[in-house]
């Protein structure tokens, strides 16, 4: 394990960190594990200096929300609640709680 961030599930291993080398696609351990130190310093800073307040996403949301994960899941598509194209019912429990994200976030991330 390479890099562990206080207080967060996330790791990174040197395997991870490999993907970095040469012109390879990144992993979804790089990637969120980055998200979650951005998000840190963001907090961070908005405490310090005053920054807007960010939602930082991580990778699997927008395959979630676009519906490309649903068969992998296992769920077929007549038990798939969608609505124009968007897979809501995929993501509905990532924000339990959140009434109006636009207004409790100054900015949201989203890796696509």
């Amino acid at each position: 394990i390479l890099g562990r961030i206080e207080g967060v599930v996330n790791e990174v291993s040197r395997n991870d960190i490999s993907c970095l080398k040469g012109r390879n696609w990144l992993n979804h351990e790089v990637l969120n594990f980055y998200n979650i130190l951005l998000e840190k310093r963001s907090e961070r800073f908005r405490a310090e200096k005053g920054w807007p307040r960010c939602l930082f996403l991580n990778s699997f949301f927008y395959p979630k929300l676009m519906g490309e994960c649903h068969a992998r899941d296992g769920a077929s598509k007549s038990q798939i609640l969608q609505h124009e194209g968007y897979n809501f019912a995929q993501v509905r429990r990532w924000f339990k709680g959140e009434k109006d994200l636009f207004s409790a976030y100054d900015r949201i991330l989203i890796p696509i």
